[in-house]
């Protein structure tokens, strides 16, 4: 039996930012002498999207099958022997080899879903002569850094959106129901809590039952062949609810919705898979009504912006600590030589890629002297992560062996605030219980 194992460099959770090195120890662990050809290392890294569609009707019905992928990462050395390796006795026990890669610096975040993924993993290989290959993969985190302060300046705005509806009852319609939600910015990172101030004013006869306010992950697929096609997918990401209101009636609340951990908007580094967030507001109405709502879109990030956190910014992950942090800068340490075996990887061969629209790339600033200390982010699974059931796995992992990537969560250190609802009525503006 054979065994492998992957060790990260002073980096347990394997998780790394675009532009820093990849680096650890490959353990194999051999119970037997054993002839093979060769053990080989590579790394590589990847956007694939793959779904089915059905077109024609009758006899001419048929399954279209879109498939569409970006190359960012490709890289292939021998740990042992050589390509012309015919055959090599490979001793029982530990066998251990250093390896280290650059990570080009605009790789995109680490994403899975149902229909398409941005997945980076390290394959070990041991070639046998006249017998299956012993294959092992293993997959790592890339987080594409987004500071929230270099992108788009209306993120520190804050924005509001209304609607109203009118609902029938037989022949006649009722009074309007009008209905706002705004955010004090658009700019949010994993651990943060959006407050959303709603405003109704029930002037209907229609009970509004609650309020529900949902973040909502908008992906979209982008296929090459047989042809360019785009498929979309929405996922509910987090939730949150409050009381109705009373026909006749007013309502004005705050609703506290948390930012889980989910990766960052990616709009621009990633030509297969797009990724953007909104906030929907609903009023839950009774009866077979459709329910009133409206759409937020918000940005999240991987760097709060300055103005809406209570302390300093931490630095990027380094490769030299054991704990991960997140900030501003981003050092590349120095690969320290060792006398095990070592693999190098050059930089590999890049498809070019469409720059980043909204998150540039950000110079250092001076850290502000006037926020308090801020801890560090942890570095959470993605919640509510679906599988990709739809995706063949003949590359690499597979459902025996699953991969949830892991994204920076802030604790800003501050609870949400608690206010209950206040009503009032149209005819008298009197405040109302629950």
């Amino acid at each position: 039996m054979v065994t492998c194992n992957i060790k990260y460099d002073n980096n347990q959770q394997g998780v790394y930012y675009s532009g820093q090195t990849l680096s650890g120890v490959i353990e194999i662990n051999n119970e037997k002498k054993r002839d093979i050809k060769g053990v080989t290392l590579k790394i590589e890294g990847y956007a694939k999207c793959k779904w089915t569609e059905s077109e024609g009707t009758g006899k001419r019905r048929r399954t279209v099958y879109y498939n569409g992928r970006d190359d960012y990462i490709n890289t292939f050395s021998y740990l042992i022997g050589s390509f012309n390796s015919k055959q090599i006795e490979f001793s029982s026990g530990v066998h251990k080899f250093n390896f280290h890669c650059a990570l080009p610096p605009q790789l995109p975040t680490s994403f899975e879903s149902k229909y398409g993924y941005v997945r980076y993993q390290i394959k070990v290989e041991i070639e046998r002569p006249w017998k299956t290959d012993i294959k092992n993969c293993f997959a790592f985190t890339v987080i594409k850094n987004f500071d929230l302060n270099y992108g788009n300046p209306q993120l520190k705005l804050p924005l509001k959106t209304e609607t109203s509806k009118s609902f029938y009852m037989g022949l006649f319609s009722s009074q309007l129901l009008h209905m706002s939600a705004e955010i004090p910015f658009c700019g949010y990172v994993s651990g943060q809590f959006a407050t959303i101030s709603v405003f109704i004013n029930n002037e209907s006869n229609v009970e509004v039952l609650e309020i529900i306010a949902e973040l909502k992950k908008l992906i979209q697929y982008n296929s090459d062949t047989p042809r360019m096609r785009t498929k979309q997918r929405i996922e509910s990401c987090a939730v949150s609810k409050d009381k109705g209101v009373p026909t006749k009636s007013k309502l004005s609340t705050e609703i506290i919705l948390v930012i889980p951990a989910v990766p960052p908007t990616n709009t621009g580094t990633c030509r297969v898979i797009n990724v953007f967030y909104e906030i929907h507001v609903t009023a839950r109405v009774k009866g077979f009504h459709r329910n009133p709502y409206v759409v937020i879109p918000i940005t999240i990030g991987t760097v709060p912006l300055i103005s809406m956190t209570t302390g300093m910014y931490p630095q990027l992950p380094q490769n030299d600590t054991s704990e991960l942090t997140a900030g501003w800068s981003m050092p590349m340490p120095q690969q320290q030589p060792s006398s095990s075996a070592t693999a190098p990887l050059s930089l590999p061969l890049q498809i070019p890629l469409q720059p980043t629209r909204i998150a540039p790339s950000a110079p250092q600033p001076t850290t502000p002297e006037d926020y308090g200390d801020m801890p560090p982010p942890s570095y959470h699974e993605a919640m509510n992560m679906p599988t990709t059931s739809e995706i063949d796995n003949d590359e690499g992992l597979n459902d025996q062996q699953p991969f949830n990537p892991r994204y920076p969560v802030f604790n800003f250190g501050i609870q949400p605030p608690n206010q209950p609802p206040s009503y009032s009525s149209n005819d008298d503006e009197k405040k109302m219980p629950y």
